[in-house]
């Protein structure tokens, strides 16, 4: 049986037909040292061919109904740079944001430290406005495998 140290998942659990299958079957296959990391949508347009749309209070409720523990969730790009990038016809100066800060979580990060608020504080207003989630979970119980 193959088993896996860690897996991926960007942007294709919302295209699952049956997703909690598809995360017992990563839980079957992944190390108890193993990670899934990914990310999926959440205020992302043009969401059409998605047959589901996550919330993190959700998807942790599915990792966990799957025999997976969410360790880590972080905002991604934000919704409203996606928007733009719709609107415009999806130019490929808009892709380099999907892997470093786009404009308005720069400026939130930014605003957020100008008055001395805490990381926290500040993920969660990007959190507020993101088009997607980063998500790191690992088997229940299993090692965190950091």
């Amino acid at each position: 049986m193959l088993r896996s140290t860690w897996s991926s998942a960007n942007q294709a659990i919302t295209h699952a037909a049956e997703p909690l299958e598809l995360l017992r079957d990563v839980r079957r296959i992944l190390k108890p040292i193993g990670q899934l990391i990914g990310s999926t949508s959440y205020l992302e347009p043009m969401m059409s061919y998605a047959r589901t749309n996550f919330t993190p209070f959700g998807f942790a409720s599915l990792l966990a109904a799957a025999g997976l523990e969410l360790r880590e969730i972080r905002p991604g790009i934000d919704a409203l740079t996606l928007i733009i990038r719709r609107l415009l016809w999806k130019p490929w100066i808009f892709d380099r944001f999907f892997e470093s800060e786009s404009p308005l979580n720069r400026v939130i990060e930014m605003a957020g430290r100008l008055r001395k608020r805490s990381p926290r504080q500040i993920n969660t207003r990007k959190a507020a406005l993101r088009g997607q989630f980063v998500f790191r979970a690992g088997q229940l119980g299993g090692l965190d495998g950091r």
